[in-house]
């Protein structure tokens, strides 16, 4: 599909005027694609724009970052003040330091998870439901 360049913007409304980027206009191209020649777009999470009520489907790379970042986040909630600070570490009793340690590997391993990148990441407390 040929790029369209987003020629207003507004609060209320983003619309998509299909000019190319090198100025030509191509309304027939866009009409034979089912588009009308001014419709309001939207942004998905990742910053790409798309027809409102068309949102297209992420790509493995979009959601595998999208999971690993959310790993990184939760090592970072739950993991890393616990094991970098041995005051803590050393007040917890020897199941807790197993079930953070057990949590951290599975974080850790969900990129070579079969499933991956079409997983869900469990909070600590999710995990140890289900654990």
């Amino acid at each position: 599909m040929q790029e369209a360049l987003i020629k207003e913007m507004t609060d209320e409304k983003k619309l998509i005027d299909f000019r190319l980027i090198d100025g030509t206009e191509d309304l027939e191209y866009f009409t034979a694609e089912g588009y009308t020649d001014r419709q309001e777009v939207e942004q998905d999470e990742y910053g790409n724009w798309y027809v409102k009520g068309y949102l297209p489907i992420p790509t493995d790379d979009e959601k595998a970052e999208k999971v690993r970042a959310k790993r990184n986040l939760y090592l970072q909630i739950y993991v890393d003040p616990i094991v970098s600070n041995p005051l803590r570490w050393a007040d917890m009793s020897e199941e807790e330091q197993q079930d953070i340690v057990n949590y951290r590997l599975y974080l850790l391993n969900i990129p070579e998870q079969p499933e991956f990148p079409d997983i869900e990441v469990k909070t600590f407390d999710e995990w140890k439901a289900e654990a």
